[in-house]
């Protein structure tokens, strides 16, 4: 993901480029965009506020087993989403961050013994 720095001097390499008359999608800051979901979002036209949790896992085979897993809390739940994602978050609380971190190590030691499988990089700032 760019900063706004790298996207400007991008904008204008494509704009000298002759690109400037072709369209984008829509451009956020990250950032203040996290913020706002931390804060429970704003109302949309009808006034309801958001509700869904999207995001990209980034591999097919974690989509896969996510929604597994997901349905194994769904049916715990009694098909209850609210209910079935308060309970995720009690168990990710679980957790100290150091606890986060450990398990990401882990993750990147396994992986780095199946060379095939991408390696798991801890993001700076964690």
């Amino acid at each position: 993901m760019p900063s706004l720095l790298q996207l400007e001097s991008w904008l204008k390499q494509e704009i000298a480029k002759g690109k400037g008359y072709l369209h984008t999608n829509h451009v956020v800051i990250v950032e203040e965009e996290s913020e706002k979901r931390k804060k429970g979002g704003a109302p949309d036209e009808e006034g309801k506020l958001p509700t869904r949790i999207v995001w990209d896992c980034g591999e097919n085979w974690i989509y896969r087993e996510w929604h597994t897993e997901r349905e194994r809390w769904m049916q715990a739940a009694q098909s209850n989403p609210a209910l079935a994602t308060e309970a995720q978050l009690q168990a990710l609380r679980l957790f100290t961050s150091d606890g986060i971190r450990a398990i990401l190590n882990e993750l990147g030691n396994l992986r780095a013994k199946n060379s095939t499988a991408p390696k798991a990089v801890i993001p700076s700032g964690m």
